[in-house]
């Protein structure tokens, strides 16, 4: 299949060539362009660098409003943010959708909201479920990266290097 996606990638490029010159269709090419571009050196797959803080592993994510420091926690159902990362994101946090997680101090509510833009390196997610929630000794850390981002690629996690292997599924 990503042979067959990468075909039509290529196909697709072909044809954006000639738009792209195009002197009222040409922005939007060039835009699009780079989209396809950003997938195809997706297909490759992307290594992310895992900054080692103590026992834990951080990733570097990305909302379209900031950047974020995110644990990686691969028993976290859910990719959490801090509310105080909620906050100078600008992203608006209803309280009427919660969901309950199991935390090491037992079962809490937390609200939760979806988020735009969602990327870890080259990896995106255009929309991803978020609960908000603080973090018990925090040190500065944004939220968890869990589970719901990390199960829609192919993914490898190489300690001794310190790397995040990520790919298309």
């Amino acid at each position: 299949e990503v042979h067959g996606r990468l075909q039509r990638f290529a196909q697709a490029r072909y044809s954006l060539y000639f738009i792209v010159q195009d002197s009222v269709m040409g922005a939007r090419a060039r835009a699009l362009e780079e989209r396809i571009n950003e997938r195809l050196r997706f297909t490759e797959g992307v290594t992310v660098p895992l900054l080692k803080h103590g026992i834990h592993h951080v990733v570097e994510a990305r909302l379209p409003s900031g950047a974020l420091r995110l644990l990686l926690d691969t028993g976290a159902s859910i990719t959490t943010l801090t509310p105080n990362a909620a906050r100078r994101l600008n992203l608006s946090v209803d309280s009427d959708r919660s969901i309950s997680l199991a935390t090491a101090g037992g079962l809490v509510s937390a609200p939760i909201i979806e988020v735009s833009g969602f990327t870890v390196g080259a990896a995106k997610v255009e929309r991803l479920q978020v609960g908000i929630l603080p973090l018990v000794g925090n040190d500065g850390f944004d939220g968890l990266l869990g589970m719901n981002f990390l199960q829609q690629f192919k993914f490898r996690i190489d300690q001794q290097a310190g790397m995040l292997r990520i790919g298309p599924r």
